[in-house]
C-alpha cells in the first residue's frame, strides 16, 4: 500500500503503482550514431522480469539484450528500425530469466524528433506472461478441439465435416489450376456380418484396421476420412484419366484385402466394393460424390468386392433394383409411422412431392431416384426413438429432444445396410440441416448441404404443415406456402422452395382440370 509519505510524493506513487502492476517506464534518445541514452525510467526493475537480480558487473540492458529468447532475436533486433524512421513499436518478446523461467513481455514505443537529428523514444514495457499463457493454452485447446470436431473418434480418420471442406477446396485449387481431382468411395462387404458374428467389438476393430489399411495404400497428401457406418472416402488430387483412377482405387481395395483380419480366435476375410470418380472441369463437390456413389452402388450391385469407375457407369442400369428399392422403402417407412403415430401417407406424399421437385429442377435420374427414396426414408431413423417420446404430445424435455435429434444418423446407418437402399442415405442423413447451418446432425449450410436433403426438408416441412398430427390439427395449402417462403434463405434452400411452390402450382392445377374434366 502507499504510505502517506509516497502521498506527497507523485513519482515516489507513481513508481509504487508502476511496479505493482509490473510495468517499466522509460524514456531514452537516439543518437544520429547509433548510440541511445535512458534520461528516465521507473517502476518494476529489470530483476522482476528476469527472475532475479543481474549477476555483479553485468549492466541491466546487457543483462536484458542476453535473456531475449532465441526464437525471438530476430524479432527484437529489428525494433530500432522503425524507431530510426520515427514510427511506433509494438510487440511481444519473451524472455529467458536468470531463474530459467520462460516470461513473455509486452513493448510499447513512440518516437517524435527533436530536429537535430536525434529522436525521443517514450516506452513502457509490461509483464503479460500470465495473460500469454492463458491465451496459448486457450489457442492449444481451442486447436485440439478443431482436431477433435474434424476426427472421427473410433478410427481416427478425418470426419465427413473435414472431408467436405478439403474436397471443396481440392475442386477450388482444380479449378483454378486446370488439374483434376479424384474421388473413393469404398464400402465394407457384407460388414452386418462382422457385427453378428464378433459383436460390435469386432466390427470397430474391422473399421479401425480397414482405415490404416487404406492410409498405408494412398499417397501422403490424399484425404482418408469415415463417411459414415462401414463406409470411407478417400480424396485423390492430380489424377490424369481413368487408368490412373483405377490404380488408386485398386491399391486402396487389395489393401483392404490382402490379409485376413485377427479378430480374437478367428481369422476373418474382409473385402470392398470401390466407386471411384474424378472431376471435370467446374464440377460440384455434390456431384462428384454422387457420381461416386452411383459407381459403388454399381459395384455391390455387380458382385462386391471390385472397383467400378463412374464414367463406365450406365445411368440406366438399374434392373429391378428401383422396383425393390420402392418395395423395401415403403415397409420401413410404414413401420416408423406407425411407430410415431402418424398416416403412412406422409411418407409417400413426401415421397411423391420430392421426385416432382427433383423433375422440376431437371436432376439426373439418378439423383430423382435418390430424391424419391429419400422422401420414402426420411424418418426411418425414428423406430429407434422411444413410443412415449414419439407419442408425447406435451413439449419435450432436453434430453428427449436428444433422443429425437438421433434419428437421421440412426436412420442412415439403417439403409447403408441396405444396398438398393444406400443411395438415400445422404437424404436421410441431412433433411434436418438448415440452410443456414444451424440444423444437425452435422451443422452443414447451404450448398454443401447434399441437394437430395435440401429438397426433402422442404417438401417434408410442407407436408408437415398440411398433414394432421397428434399434437395439432393441419393448416392450409396457403399457410403452407407462406411458411416455405419465411423459412426460405434460413432453414430452407430458396432455390428448392421455389421449385416447390412451382411444382405445387402444376400438380394443383393438374388436379383442377381433371376434376373439372370429370365435372364436364
Amino acid at each position: 500500500m502507499p504510505t502517506e509519505e509516497s502521498s506527497h510524493d507523485p513519482l515516489g506513487l507513481l513508481e509504487h503503482v508502476a511496479t505493482s502492476l509490473g510495468r517499466h517506464f522509460y524514456t531514452y534518445v537516439f543518437d544520429p550514431d547509433g548510440t541511445f541514452e535512458t534520461i528516465f525510467e521507473i517502476g518494476a526493475a529489470s530483476e522482476i522480469f528476469l527472475g532475479g537480480p543481474v549477476p555483479d558487473g553485468v549492466d541491466d540492458d546487457a543483462a536484458w539484450v542476453a535473456a531475449v529468447h532465441p526464437g525471438d532475436r530476430e524479432l527484437y533486433d529489428r525494433l530500432d528500425e522503425p524507431i530510426r524512421r520515427g514510427e511506433a513499436v509494438d510487440a511481444q518478446y519473451r524472455l529467458i530469466g536468470i531463474d530459467g523461467r520462460v516470461r513473455w513481455v509486452e513493448v510499447h514505443e513512440r518516437a517524435r524528433s527533436e530536429g537535430d537529428g536525434r529522436i525521443v523514444v517514450d516506452g513502457v514495457v509490461s509483464d503479460i506472461t500470465t495473460r500469454k499463457e492463458t491465451e496459448l493454452a486457450l489457442e492449444a485447446a481451442l486447436r485440439k478441439a478443431d482436431r477433435i470436431a474434424r476426427v472421427d473418434g473410433l478410427t481416427g480418420a478425418y470426419n465427413r465435416r473435414h472431408v467436405t471442406e478439403v474436397l471443396e477446396a481440392e475442386l477450388a485449387r482444380a479449378g483454378r489450376s486446370g488439374e483434376s481431382v479424384g474421388l473413393l468411395l469404398l464400402d465394407l462387404d457384407h460388414f452386418k456380418r462382422v457385427n453378428d458374428h464378433h459383436g460390435h467389438g469386432g466390427g470397430d476393430e474391422v473399421l479401425r484396421e480397414t482405415t490404416r489399411r487404406i492410409c498405408a495404400a494412398v499417397r501422403g497428401y490424399d484425404t482418408v476420412g469415415r463417411w459414415g457406418g462401414e463406409e470411407f472416402i478417400v480424396i485423390v488430387p492430380g489424377l490424369v484419366d481413368d487408368e490412373a483412377l483405377r490404380a488408386a482405387a485398386e491399391g486402396a481395395r487389395r489393401a483392404v484385402r490382402q490379409a485376413p483380419f485377427a479378430l480374437g480366435d478367428e481369422l476373418v476375410v474382409v473385402t470392398v466394393s470401390v466407386g471411384a470418380a474424378y472431376a471435370a472441369d467446374g464440377e460440384a463437390a455434390d456431384d462428384l460424390v454422387s457420381a461416386a456413389d452411383r459407381a459403388l452402388y454399381a459395384a455391390k450391385r455387380r458382385g462386391r468386392d471390385r472397383i467400378e469407375l463412374a464414367s463406365e457407369v450406365d445411368d440406366n442400369d438399374s434392373g429391378d433394383d428401383d422396383i425393390e428399392a420402392l418395395r423395401v422403402a415403403q415397409a420401413l417407412a410404414s413401420a416408423s409411422s406407425v411407430r410415431e403415430g402418424i398416416s403412412p401417407i406422409h411418407d409417400e406424399q413426401v415421397a411423391r412431392l420430392a421426385a416432382l421437385v427433383a423433375e422440376e429442377l431437371a436432376l439426373p435420374r439418378e439423383l430423382t431416384r435418390r430424391v424419391r427414396l429419400g422422401g420414402w426414408l426420411h424418418d426411418v431413423g425414428k423406430v429407434a426413438v422411444p413410443d412415449r417420446i414419439l407419442t408425447k404430445t406435451s413439449d419435450l424435455e432436453p434430453h428427449e429432444w436428444a433422443i429425437v435429434r438421433t434419428h437421421p444418423e440412426v436412420g442412415e446407418e439403417l439403409i447403408r445396410r441396405i444396398p438398393v437402399l444406400a443411395g438415400a442415405a445422404r437424404a436421410v442423413r441431412h433433411h434436418h440441416e438448415r440452410f443456414d447451418g444451424g440444423g444437425y446432425p452435422d451443422g452443414l449450410a447451404g450448398e454443401a448441404i447434399p441437394l437430395e436433403a435440401r429438397i426433402v426438408a422442404a417438401v417434408d416441412t410442407y407436408c408437415a404443415i398440411t398433414d394432421d398430427r397428434l399434437f395439432r390439427p393441419s393448416r392450409s395449402h396457403a399457410d403452407a406456402i407462406h411458411e416455405l417462403q419465411r423459412s426460405s434463405g434460413t432453414q430452407l434452400d430458396p432455390w428448392v422452395v421455389n421449385a416447390l411452390v412451382r411444382a405445387l402450382e402444376r400438380e394443383r392445377s393438374r388436379i383442377a382440370a381433371s376434376l373439372l374434366r370429370g365435372v364436364a
